[in-house]
């Protein structure tokens, strides 16, 4: 029902065409960014507590129906979940228990997370009730790949997407749907990397945007440098360094 009422609120929105999907909002920096640049935006976040603090801070763009922020976790289906708050950096929530989890969050105490119920549901269906993406970023804290494996089977691939890369299989699932041409964007050095980056609007004009710290980054065009290809990307990748990074894909004919 919720996803119903959702998809009519968006075909009926006056907002810009251009639809972008924000898997795992956090504190909707990267939601600001995406509005600047005159997108509409389904933001998906599994922390209550960050979904009021992003209805507050963009109740004019969620009445306008350019921002629609939905309370839940991504999974392989329909279901209540439980999510682990970490007590005090968000960005280090996760649904995966502490025997699964990897990297810096598995070295983190049980007691450090606050565990609470979220409703759950597959990314392919939310996308198809609430229109085609223009891109999708995803960043769940070690379930990317699950989200990736779905979309490739629900035959959804987007001319953008991004993924956080915590292993070489989001770059397999990203080389199995399709995509020849990448970019890396290191996450940890975001804020000292685009302080004040021209990025482009879905009209034409052009802005400053600085991206802060713990935020994506830019995406598609905006992000300098050449798009890479398979081979010279998971080079890249293999020699990255410490740190998280997000690998971006751009499809053949990119809408």
């Amino acid at each position: 029902m919720l996803l119903k009422r959702l998809a009519m609120r968006l075909r009926t929105s006056p907002a810009p065409a251009g639809l972008i999907y924000d898997i795992g909002m956090n504190n909707g920096d990267d939601c600001a960014y995406y509005l600047k640049k005159g997108f509409r935006v389904v933001a998906i976040e599994a922390n209550p507590a960050l979904c009021a603090a992003a209805a507050a801070r963009f109740a004019g763009e969620i009445a306008a129906g350019r921002l629609t922020v939905l309370n839940l976790g991504i999974s392989d289906a329909p279901k209540a979940a439980t999510f682990y708050v970490h007590t005090t950096n968000n960005v280090l929530s996760t649904f995966l228990p502490l025997a699964e989890r990897t990297g810096y969050t598995g070295t983190l105490p049980a007691e450090e997370f606050t565990p609470v119920k979220v409703k759950t549901r597959r990314l392919s269906e939310i996308i198809r009730s609430c229109g085609p993406a223009h891109y999708i970023k995803i960043d769940i804290e070690g379930l990317d790949d699950r989200c990736l494996a779905d979309l490739n089977h629900a035959g959804l691939i987007p001319p953008y997407i991004s993924a956080e890369a915590h292993n070489v299989d989001s770059y397999c699932h990203l080389v199995a749907m399709g995509y020849r041409r990448f970019k890396i964007v290191a996450g940890e050095t975001v804020a000292e990397d685009y302080p004040a980056l021209m990025i482009t609007r879905t009209d034409g004009t052009q802005v400053e945007h600085a991206f802060p710290a713990h935020s994506a980054g830019p995406f598609g065009e905006d992000i300098p440098g050449p798009w890479l290809d398979k081979d010279a990307v998971l080079a890249d990748w293999l020699k990255r360094g410490k740190g998280w990074f997000d690998l971006h894909a751009k499809a053949a004919e990119p809408g």
